[in-house]
């Protein structure tokens, strides 16, 4: 065969090899989404009394995630301090500003979220009471409540400020 013979039917070959191709990668979209994967992006939420005590649960809104590390910035409950879950929960055993952060990791990266929780102390047990003659009487009892300023005991009267 002469050499130019074989040079066309190599450069056909490959002009085929390559339409082929390129056609396949055009009409097959997963091909690209392997390539070039949805970015992963962190986020959540929680539900729960923000008080020390109290279970808090936390929901992952993470797009493009397969896994999740949770660190509640906790520091005094040790251990319990960090999850893997995408939906844990956690109570606080002291008050204060603890941030919050969600670390999401997929296909597309990894990607991180803090939010800061204000927690309060438990709220006292709290009663209302009403005086009558020279006796007190209990009216309701609550587990929690705020803290209320009661003012002007005037004669067997008293004023409840809420």
């Amino acid at each position: 065969m002469p050499p130019a013979v074989f040079t066309n039917r190599h450069f056909i070959k490959e002009i085929f090899l390559c339409t082929v191709m390129s056609v396949l990668i055009l009409f097959n979209s997963s091909c690209i989404k392997d390539i070039i994967p949805e970015p992963t992006i962190a986020d959540f939420s929680y539900s729960g009394a923000l008080v020390t005590g109290n279970s808090i649960t936390f929901s992952s809104s993470s797009t493009n995630a397969s896994s999740y590390s949770w660190d509640f910035g906790d520091y005094s409950s040790s251990s319990t301090n960090t999850s893997t879950v995408a939906n844990p929960q956690h109570s606080f055993g002291i008050p204060g500003d603890f941030t919050v952060t969600l670390t999401a990791t997929g296909k597309g990266g990894t990607n991180s979220i803090s939010k800061t929780l204000h927690i309060q102390s438990t709220a006292p047990a709290c009663r209302i009471v009403e005086e009558v003659g020279s006796s007190i009487a209990t009216a309701t009892t609550w587990k929690s409540c705020h803290i209320y300023h009661c003012a002007n005991f005037v004669s067997l009267n008293a004023v409840l400020t809420i």
